[in-house]
């Protein structure tokens, strides 16, 4: 009787022992759910977190393109426009600095030939108190690798020649004067 009472001390403890172990997965088992469920909760809050960030990031770029497009057009309201006109026809538009600093135009006075370019004076046709005809040609004057014949503009005399040949000139040097 003693060895069947072993045997099933045995059996008990061989059950208790698989109880135990079973409890034990469960237990196991039910922690591992815990942590995946605060792990996606945890996930869900950071993208939700996220998402938030970056709707406040749009809403904060489009307030601020909203500003620099306000402004711009405050800009452009508080802009002086000039009338431009052409042969096709007048316009309306704003003028840069460089535009507003240039030298106004002046008419030809017809007493002076001035150089159109920076150059090189090559040869001289008349001297002063020559008489010429419209078209005659006054000089030649090198500028860009082309030589170009500087004609009288009007009949006249020839007052003063300020250049000789081989002279370097810049732009709107007054290169011969008429009486």
């Amino acid at each position: 009787m003693k060895e069947k009472k072993e045997g099933d001390d045995a059996t008990r403890k061989r059950g208790l022992v698989a109880e135990i172990k079973e409890k034990a997965a469960r237990v196991r088992k039910a922690r591992k759910e815990r942590e995946r469920a605060a792990s996606e909760k945890k996930v869900k809050a950071e993208e939700k977190k996220a998402r938030e960030m970056e709707k406040k990031n749009r809403a904060a770029e489009k307030e601020r393109a909203e500003k620099a497009e306000k402004a711009r057009r405050e800009e452009i309201k508080n802009r002086e426009f000039h009338m431009i006109c052409t042969e096709s026809g007048c316009y309306e538009t704003t003028l840069n600095k460089m535009f507003l600093s240039r030298r106004p135009w002046q008419p030809d006075e017809g007493g002076r030939i001035l150089s159109f370019m920076p150059g090189t004076v090559e040869e001289i046709a008349v001297k002063a108190g020559d008489t010429v005809k419209a078209g005659d040609v006054l000089m030649i004057f090198r500028a860009m690798k082309m030589n170009n014949r500087i004609l009288a503009p009007a009949d006249g005399v020839v007052g003063s020649v300020h250049v000789q040949p081989g002279e370097n000139v810049s732009k709107n040097t007054v290169m011969i004067e008429f009486v």
